[in-house]
């Protein structure tokens, strides 16, 4: 009987949850029907009637590749795959493969180059080979050639997460217009935390991948064990992909089951072994009524597993038909820390130095400790130089990297506060003088008209003696309350804070409208500078006057925009910030300051609560002005991070 497809309509039965998302047992049972592909499960489902978009979200939930369903000759198969929502994910993941593939083979080549092999952590199942599904792409190199590849992959202008990952687990990630554009996982041992597999023998034991040159795999008992311990120890879940991994290496691949378990016996995770497989065989059997593991090695996996094990097998056999299959935090921990003090390949004091480095680390993530440093970035320019969208990206950027931060906005003259002091001072200077009356009180021009009359009377109002002696100090109050407040507290809190629009801005505005290019200079500007943070980094976007004026809009006049563009190469020089031309591309700015900032922070991330928490490799020498440029030399599209394109 063919299956009837429903482009939405949902049936009846078991609800899962899974976050925000429900699935009923009906997309579960498609979706397993589908991965039985795999290794040639039942040849037709059991219920007749399915949404296809919820069977995607729920394959995507278990970061299932859907590329290896693609192909699957059974009817029921071909006509759900051929849906519409199927066909739309699948022509995404080859999107989402090929672009990969790209900026992967960039950094294969360079390997390659110097000698470092490299192979695929989590390469296990039907072809494609890449694990393009994963939040990022594991991959193994020799631990003595660890630091070689680390450096080969910052130089093609990769940011390097050192304040989330761990010793011998390098993450770096490729930003572009503050978006993630690939990530990798750069191992240098097969460890979540502490060692679980021999990395010698995984390398000794490895294959060239059926569909790429790019790397290597591990040997099929290497890949069950690698898939099972990142589940168990590392995820404490069970997804429908591990589960699928596992009953394909049982039933299409030579598993050497002795030789995986003897590994397992020396590093101390033999109980955990004997759970993951009796939790995919109990997984399995609930799903499709069908057992593909040995019963040899089940009933030895049953009765070497604890009691304990086995009482928490039973207690769980009602939740089977939920996915992931959640494993408790208790009995992962339990797990965990049995492994760490029975691993025979470690003395006493190597096993008992894991136990306290993990204690600690696992404290810091369970208390959401994050130590930090505290950095103040400032983008400055004329109005229109596209500071604001830089700083959108950089806050984009800092996000995707869990950096804790700020966007602080300011601009003299803005602030609430000061308004009852600027009316009070229109009404005393237009009785005072004549001349301003006009200039004071009148209206702004409508939308589409010229500036001008406005400009002229800021032009008169700002050559007032008065105005000339008190407006610099009101700004330097006005600014010094908003950086104390919005700046100097954040930073002393360890929060990363991006000013848009900072002192330098402030100081060419000021001296603009006064006419007083030595501003920066006088006593309320001394008087800002002291009150201002000294930013770490200091950036001014350079355009000409007559694009500044078209972005911005008509806010500003050309002839203000003019004299503020005279004086910022000065003010910068004397403030110490870094030219960058603002006519570049976007993508080209944002990739220099994404990078340049954030290598040049997370080198140095680490403080005193870093140390007793965690541990990070020591930084590599890194001059990230070579990204950004100085104050003489513009950055260039040359210096600018590539996105590979598929």
């Amino acid at each position: 009987m063919p299956c009837r497809l429903l482009p939405g309509a949902e049936t009846p039965g078991l609800v899962l949850r899974y976050g925000v998302s429900d699935f009923s047992f009906t997309q579960l049972t498609w979706a397993a029907y589908l991965l039985a592909g795999w290794w040639g499960g039942p040849a037709a489902p059991g219920p007749q009637e399915v949404d296809a978009a919820a069977v995607v979200r729920l394959l995507r939930r278990n970061s299932v590749p859907l590329l290896t369903l693609a192909g699957d000759p059974r009817p029921d198969a071909a006509a759900l795959l051929a849906t519409p929502a199927f066909a739309a994910a699948l022509d995404e993941d080859r999107r989402d493969l090929a672009c990969q593939e790209v900026a992967f083979g960039e950094i294969v080549a360079r390997w390659q180059a110097a000698g470092i092999p490299a192979l695929f952590v989590k390469a296990l199942g039907p072809q494609p080979t890449f694990a393009y599904t994963s939040s990022n792409l594991d991959v193994l190199v020799p631990q003595a050639q660890q630091d070689a590849a680390r450096k080969i992959v910052r130089d093609l202008g990769y940011v390097e997460l050192r304040h989330i990952e761990e010793p011998n687990k390098f993450l770096f990630r490729r930003f572009h217009l503050g978006e993630s554009a690939f990530d990798i996982h750069v191992h240098g041992r097969l460890e979540w935390t502490v060692s679980f597999l021999d990395e010698a023998e995984v390398w000794q034991h490895s294959r060239l991948a059926p569909d790429t040159a790019l790397a290597a795999v591990p040997a099929a008992g290497d890949a069950v064990l690698i898939t099972l311990a990142h589940a168990i120890y590392e995820n404490k879940s069970l997804k429908l992909s591990e589960l699928a991994k596992v009953l394909y290496a049982a039933s299409r691949l030579e598993v050497d089951w002795e030789r995986a378990i003897a590994m397992a016996r020396r590093k101390g995770w033999a109980d955990g072994l004997w759970f993951g497989l009796v939790l995919c065989d109990r997984f399995e059997e609930t799903l499709y009524g069908v057992r593909t593991l040995p019963a040899a090695l089940l009933e030895h996996a049953w009765r070497e597993l604890p009691p304990r094990l086995r009482a928490y097998v039973e207690a769980s056999s009602g939740d089977l038909r939920a996915t992931p299959l959640r494993i408790s935090f208790v009995e992962s921990k339990r797990l965990f820390y049995a492994k760490m003090l029975a691993d025979t390949t470690l003395l006493l004091r190597g096993r008992l130095r894991d136990t306290v480095f993990h204690t600690l680390a696992g404290t810091r993530l369970r208390l959401r400790l994050r130590s930090q440093r505290p950095m103040l970035i400032a983008l400055d320019g004329l109005d229109g130089c596209g500071k604001s969208l830089q700083t959108q990206l950089l806050d984009r950027a800092l996000t995707g990297a869990a950096v804790r931060h700020r966007i602080v906005w300011s601009r003299g003259g803005s602030s609430d506060a000061l308004q009852p002091f600027l009316r009070l001072g229109k009404r005393v200077l237009s009785r005072s003088r004549r001349d301003l009356r006009g200039a004071l009180t009148s209206e702004e021009p409508a939308e589409g008209a010229s500036g001008a009359p406005r400009e002229a009377g800021r032009a008169v109002l700002f050559s007032h003696p008065l105005v000339q002696r008190l407006w610099p100090w009101l700004i330097a109050l006005e600014l010094g309350v908003r950086y104390l407040g919005g700046i100097r507290w954040p930073l002393l809190r360890g929060e990363v804070v991006v000013a848009d629009r900072y002192l330098l801005s402030a100081l060419a505005e000021l001296g603009a409208r006064l006419g007083r290019p030595n501003v920066a200079r006088s006593a309320a500007g001394r008087w800002l500078r002291f009150l201002a943070p000294t930013p770490r980094h200091s950036f001014w976007l350079d355009v000409p006057v007559a694009v500044a004026a078209a972005r911005g809009g008509g806010e500003e006049s050309a002839a203000h925009l003019a004299r503020q563009a005279e004086l910022l190469p000065a003010l910068a020089a004397e403030l110490g910030a870094s030219r960058i031309d603002g006519t570049l591309p976007p993508d080209v700015i944002s990739a220099c300051l994404v990078t340049g900032v954030l290598r040049e922070y997370l080198d140095a991330h680490r403080t005193l609560l870093n140390a007793f928490f965690w541990t990070n490799p020591r930084p590599l020498t890194v001059d990230w002005q070579t990204a950004l440029g100085d104050s003489e030399k513009p950055c260039s599209a040359e210096d600018a991070t590539r996105r590979p394109e598929s």
